[in-house]
């Protein structure tokens, strides 16, 4: 078999654009008096709670006092002197009671693909039960008391959701969290707008009901842009994506927003002076001195599915800029791993060259033209996903997971048909950018199966099988047990995946050999360089299997671009494995590291891993135990 890290050799410069969720809505202020059997609007949302019991405070989405970065808080809590009733925001669907601690429970409520929670119930209304309709109104319980207090809370959310099971068994596995702000009637926002004040513990901070990774541009946007610095990209038509940015010279900082994004797409902001964010927010502290630019340009591109738009902003900076000091040899001094540093340089007699740096932090390749006979100027590269350009100058920022240890540079200049080209290399030295620890021993916090104790064999990654290199290792479970459940061992995004024929004839269990489909996923880490694959899925999750629709099924293992898809450590990969035809029960496992911070068993085998200490020392020293030699593992580095 042909590995899923091997077929993607050949397609390893595609970009990794990692998604989030945004909000673009409309707000309405009539509501239906029921869940319809069908939803064609988005919800109207109500306050879970009267007018006569408005809380005392509210602690907003987003915050990261008390919540952990990047995301925060990701929902709204509500508190009260004393008792309350909760009311149900949304008509719909009880589809959860659960109770996750004493005197703590949680109530959702859907409405098609709409979820709304409350959680943190001190107590459920009486008679509500799984399986009931409710109305607008309807009582859903009683806030949680806070220890020690006079105070008493809820936590309420709303967004969408996956669900498994059927009847009363059904179970939310995944729930999508968005601002409801866009989705409240007008009478709701009357009544939020006068609860919010600048009492709130964490408002001086997060401002908003809704903040940063959970912004809503539809709703505080011009708001923040009016108590701003001018900006300098305005939007022209709110219907287009447009990056609505502004300059604070008093921090210094840059403030971008993005405008006009479509509900569900996924938003990522590149610029010269930082690396990538997702959101709708970018915010950059201008500190480093590399970041002292004359002008700061901006990328925001949205993709939904495979489609992708890209706009641009520039913010002039100048105020701020600094000029680095040359000499005579041309060394710009600082740090040379985080500055720009010149490869080639003009002549005396003012030749055509190419003056070309590299930001190893940010990785953005810089150019300018000097000398020549003033003709017009082309510019190209033999980098990935850099195009051509035209002008003195040429910029470009390496795509998210390209790794490279030069480019090369060409810049043509032409009066009329007479044509010269110069070429400029820069050698690379790039940190990698993201999330990324200090060790990778224990990252792993979560393992593919729930029960380690069911595997009753482990092959290591980098194995030799004849004339095949296999990338990934095999945990094998007793024959015929397929069906399993696999869940993401840490928060990663599925970028690629295969979906081919594969004959298993185990114990002569599938005589005439008829094959069966197997599934082959690709997930980025938030660290780049890190990525990691899962291989020989039988059935996937509900929520992978639609990016499979249009991928063919193949003869060979082939690797095709699907999602973006953002996923959480836990989240469900697939629920059976191997080739249920024969009983042969296994999934493939493999970890890779395109920086190699870790050991590798080298290109050859794309970086493969030794993921053993990746996991925790326990695991490890189970994975270990069980691990047979089969097969010759390549310089024998695994385990």
């Amino acid at each position: 078999m042909e590995s899923l890290s091997r077929s993607l050799r050949d397609i390893w410069e595609l970009r990794l654009t990692p998604p989030t969720t945004t909000i673009s809505v409309a707000s309405s202020t009539t509501a239906a008096s029921s869940q319809p059997e069908s939803v064609e609007t988005d919800p109207v949302l109500v306050l879970p709670f009267t007018a006569a019991e408005d809380p005392l405070r509210i602690m907003p989405m987003g915050e990261t006092v008390n919540h952990d970065p990047p995301k925060g808080h990701p929902g709204i809590d509500f508190q009260w002197e004393g008792s309350a009733t909760v009311r149900a925001s949304l008509p719909g669907e009880v589809v959860e009671i659960t109770q996750p601690e004493p005197n703590d429970f949680a109530v959702s409520v859907i409405y098609g693909p709409f979820v709304v929670s409350y959680k943190h119930l001190g107590s459920v209304a009486p008679g509500l039960g799984v399986g009931d309709e409710i109305d607008y109104g309807e009582p859903i319980g009683n806030p949680m008391p806070i220890q020690g207090t006079p105070m008493t809370m809820i936590h309420w959310e709303f967004g969408t959701h996956a669900m498994l099971g059927l009847g009363d068994s059904r179970q939310i596995v995944r729930t999508i969290r968005e601002c409801p702000l866009g989705y409240f009637s007008d009478d709701a926002m009357r009544r939020l707008a006068t609860l919010w004040t600048v009492e709130a513990n964490v408002t001086p901070t997060f401002p908003d009901i809704c903040n940063d990774y959970y912004a809503d541009p539809d709703n505080q946007l011009l708001a923040k842009a009016a108590t701003s610095s001018a900006p300098t990209t305005t939007v022209t038509n709110p219907a287009e994506l447009a990056a609505v940015c502004t300059f604070d010279e008093s921090v210094p900082k840059i403030s971008c927003q993005a405008v006009g994004a479509t509900q569900g797409s996924q938003l990522r902001w590149e610029s010269n002076v930082y690396g990538w964010m997702t959101g709708t927010l970018y915010e950059v502290e201008l500190v480093e001195q590399y970041q002292l630019v004359p002008e700061v340009a901006v990328t925001l591109q949205e993709c939904q599915g495979s489609e992708c738009k890209t706009v641009y902003s520039t913010i002039d900076t100048s105020g701020i800029a600094q000029t680095p000091s040359t000499t005579e040899s041309g060394d710009y001094g600082g740090d040379t791993s985080t500055a720009d540093s010149p490869t080639s340089t003009a002549s005396e007699d003012a030749e055509l060259a190419a003056i070309c740096s590299v930001d190893n932090v940010q990785h953005r390749l810089t150019c300018e033209a000097s000398g020549g006979r003033g003709g017009s100027l082309a510019w190209s590269s033999d980098a990935p996903g850099f195009g051509t350009d035209a002008g003195l100058t040429y910029s470009r920022q390496l795509e998210w997971g390209l790794v490279l240890d030069r480019i090369n540079v060409n810049l043509e200049e032409c009066l009329g048909s007479d044509c010269s080209t110069v070429t400029s290399t820069v050698e690379l030295s790039l940190q990698p950018r993201g999330d990324c620890p200090n060790s990778f021993d224990g990252w792993l916090e979560t393992f593919p199966l729930s029960d380690l104790s069911v595997i009753t064999e482990v092959e290591a990654p980098a194995r030799i099988i004849g004339p095949v290199l296999e990338q990934p290792g095999i945990f094998r479970l007793p024959y015929w047990q397929n069906e399993v459940q696999v869940r993401l061992p840490i928060d990663a995004t599925l970028i690629y995946g295969l979906k081919y024929l594969l004959v298993s004839n185990l114990n002569n269990a599938n005589p005439d050999e008829v094959p069966d489909v197997q599934y082959g996923l690709r997930f980025e880490t938030e660290c780049e360089g890190l990525w990691f694959t899962i291989e020989h899925m039988y059935e996937l999750s509900p929520e992978i299997l639609p990016y499979f629709a249009d991928v063919p099924t193949q003869e060979a293992a082939t690797a095709h671009r699907i999602g973006p898809l953002a996923m959480s450590e836990g989240d469900l990969v697939g629920t059976s494995i191997g080739f249920p035809r024969d009983g042969n029960a296994f999934v493939a496992f493999g970890v890779f590291d395109d920086y190699e911070r870790v050991p590798t068993a080298g290109p050859d085998f794309i970086n493969a891993a030794c993921y053993y200490d990746f996991f925790s020392p326990n695991t490890a020293a189970q994975l270990r135990s069980k691990t047979v030699a089969r097969w010759p593992v390549a310089g024998d580095f695994c385990p």
